[in-house]
């Protein structure tokens, strides 16, 4: 069975069983209310009887003309002396209302039923010297009241069959405007399932309710275009990957057969081609580290051994071995002798080589390293005045293996790893990078970190860090 159907059937049945408990309950309630009201009635008159009227009036023969002045419509007035015995009677029904006749010293009611009529009967006894000598019964017929009985189970029925019928419709409606998104998700999940490109089309839903069944779209959307891009991503790294290891093999297996030719016979060949060789292993064992480093940092993301670091020692420490190891200036800007935040020492260190490196590669003067206190957070600053970055190239810099000249970037050994790990670092911590460049003019990639160390690893909510920034430096060594 369909889920509308369901939906369609349970707000009926519920619906149904709701109204038949309410309709008994109307139905017993006036019931009880209308006989009750016959019953006050009845007893009013029958005290009136007996207390205007003699017992000798009342139980004298021939006396029937006092009675029926009492008389009314569908009823029966008759008195019972001491033995049961009826001495006198009125009636104005076309049923026979008889009931057995019976003395009674006290007042009493029944209710019994009469060639399928309903009879009320009261019985009021008639005192004489205080003495109980005999009984008034009255009987009425509760004919009217029968027709208004089943005038009220005609509404209540037609009132129940109505609600049933409109409950279905607003359930088959209702079941329509849940199902619908749902029913578009699940063609959709069966289109990706289907297509060998998994290609994903929005489903689009109107956005005025803002209903759970928009958030769901909306989440839906949001997931899809989310594996979208990793799919994406996925393909083009191993497509880079691919790339950049096959021209590696290549430039090895050509310097190889040229060795293997002519590089026992001439030692020039024979140098240029170990030399490459050798170039090119050294880069395809950095590259392959770097890989593992970036497929290190996503699996431990989070696993962060959080210290209290003194950046400024940390930074001025880095920025000499960058310029021992380049023979290259690296001027800090730190004022101050102590900044610590809460970090990842390790990663950090990491994150400020990668930057540097990356800074000289591109430029033959000075690099700059500033560090600045803005309350929460820190800022590192790396400035090169190098060749620079167009702009249309800088928002897919930290894709893996993108490179703004692949042929500038084999000169200088880079693979297109080195800021996919930086940016990696500064989203562990929850921090933001950004940066500024001109070409021609150089770079400047900013840092931005939050003293107190990442809030999801912290018990109380810290202060609020800079969302990582997803337009990241130009170059990717």
């Amino acid at each position: 069975m369909k889920l509308k159907h369901k939906i369609m059937l349970l707000l009926s049945f519920w619906l149904l069983c709701i109204s038949l408990l309410a309709n008994l309950a109307v139905y017993t309630l006036f019931l009880r209310i209308a006989t009750k009201n016959e019953k006050e009635t009845m007893t009013t008159k029958a005290e009136k009887i007996v207390t205007e009227l003699t017992p000798e009036q009342l139980l004298g023969p021939g006396q029937e003309s006092y009675l029926s002045l009492y008389l009314t419509d569908h009823s029966v007035i008759r008195t019972v002396d001491r033995q049961g015995q009826i001495r006198n009677t009125v009636a104005d029904t076309a049923h026979d209302l008889s009931v057995p006749p019976k003395f009674t010293e006290a007042y009493e009611t029944s209710l019994t039923k009469t060639n399928s009529v309903r009879v009320l009967t009261i019985r009021q006894p008639i005192y004489a010297n205080q003495m109980p000598v005999g009984t008034l019964e009255l009987s009425e017929s509760l004919e009217s009241l029968e027709g208004n009985i089943q005038l009220i189970l005609f509404v209540l029925l037609s009132s129940t069959a109505a609600a049933v019928v409109l409950s279905a419709m607003t359930g088959f409606l209702l079941s329509r405007v849940i199902l619908k998104p749902l029913g578009k998700l699940i063609a959709a999940m069966e289109e990706i399932e289907s297509s060998p490109n998994l290609q994903f089309e929005p489903i689009p839903y109107p956005n005025r309710s803002k209903d759970e069944l928009y958030k769901m779209t909306a989440a839906f959307n949001r997931m899809i275009e989310r594996i979208d891009r990793s799919f994406e991503q996925q393909s083009r790294f191993v497509s880079d990957a691919s790339h950049e290891l096959k021209t590696t093999l290549t430039i090895i297996e050509s310097y190889a057969s040229i060795l293997k030719r002519w590089g026992l016979t001439d030692r020039e060949v024979e140098v240029e081609a170990i030399d490459t060789i050798y170039e090119e292993a050294i880069r395809m064992k950095r590259m392959t580290q770097q890989l593992l480093d970036l497929s290190a940092i996503q699996k431990t993301r989070g696993d962060l051994n959080l210290q209290q670091v003194d950046l400024l020692q940390l930074s001025r420490k880095v920025a000499r071995t960058v310029s021992k190891l380049h023979v290259r200036d690296v001027v800090v800007d730190a004022p101050g002798d102590e900044l610590r935040i809460c970090a990842d020492p390790g990663k950090i260190k990491q994150l400020l080589l990668i930057l540097l490196d990356n800074a000289q590669k591109y430029s033959r003067r000075q690099i700059d390293l500033s560090v600045r206190d803005e309350g929460d957070f820190v800022k590192l600053g790396i400035r090169d005045y190098g060749i620079g970055i167009p702009k249309e190239e800088q928002p897919y810099i930290f894709d893996r293996f993108y490179r703004v000249d692949k042929a500038r970037q084999r000169k200088t050994g880079g693979s297109g790893l080195g800021l996919a790990i930086a940016q990696e670092i500064v989203s562990e911590h929850e921090g933001g990078i950004a940066v500024e460049s001109e070409e021609g003019k150089g770079t400047l990639i900013t840092v931005t970190l939050p003293k107190e160390g990442p809030r999801s690893r912290k018990s109380s909510p810290g202060a609020s860090a800079p969302k990582p920034s997803q337009a990241p430096d130009a170059r990717n060594g």
